[in-house]
């Protein structure tokens, strides 16, 4: 009985590790590779710092946040000091933090003023996936990245219709291997749903990979 009663605690003791294990190696995966590895996943923003803990790996991200990761990931550090030629959003001044990044978007045609935003960029509204995808789209249009010789037929994800605004972005988004969600195997994309910091910088790190950075 008391070997039995041993054998039982061995076993106990080794789910108790193995759960243990298992919390801390999703721990490691969602704040020290998205935070380390893909750098840092911005938050609520003051001045030019910008600062997020592993807890918010699922918030929403907004427009001024998903602006300034796309633009770091495109110039480096360095775009923080970017000047605005001119005053491209009636919401966005030379005072805003998010200014040098947004302008940079804009002056390398990857953000316009009057397509999918309108003439307020918004800064505090939050980005869904569709507009995440359009967005990426753009950006690598200008590296003349090589699609795949091979695309498949047909819409990737089975919610994103071809007469939709974003259908081509999704598709060659989807090509380049850019989402966290496998196309062309009859799953959905959820265009409407807001992206969450964790997801932004997967996709930028991603989009990096696709353009060779």
């Amino acid at each position: 009985k008391t070997n039995m009663k041993n054998k039982q605690i061995l076993v106990w003791l080794l789910v108790v590790l193995a759960v243990a294990g298992a919390v801390a190696i999703g721990y490691t995966y969602r704040g020290t590779f998205l935070q380390g590895k893909m750098g840092p996943i911005p938050s609520k923003c003051e001045g030019k710092g910008c600062s997020v803990s592993g807890s918010q790996f699922n918030d929403a991200i907004n427009r001024d946040e998903f602006a300034k990761l796309l633009a770091v990931a495109l110039k480096g550090d360095s775009v923080s000091i970017y000047q605005c030629a001119e005053q491209v959003f009636s919401d966005v001044t030379d005072a805003d933090w998010f200014a040098p990044y947004v302008c940079y978007l804009v002056d390398q045609g990857i953000m316009t003023t009057g397509t999918y935003i309108g003439v307020n960029f918004g800064p505090f509204n939050k980005v869904n996936r569709a507009e995440a995808a359009k967005i990426l789209s753009n950006a690598y249009s200008i590296f003349g990245v090589n699609f795949p010789s091979y695309v498949p037929e047909g819409s990737p994800y089975t919610d994103v219709s071809d007469n939709s605004w974003y259908y081509d972005s999704v598709e060659s988004d989807a090509a380049l291997k850019l989402f966290d969600i496998k196309p062309w195997v009859g799953a959905k994309f959820y265009p409407g749903n807001t992206l969450s910091k964790g997801r932004a910088q997967l996709f930028i790190n991603n989009f990096k990979k696709a353009i060779g950075k």
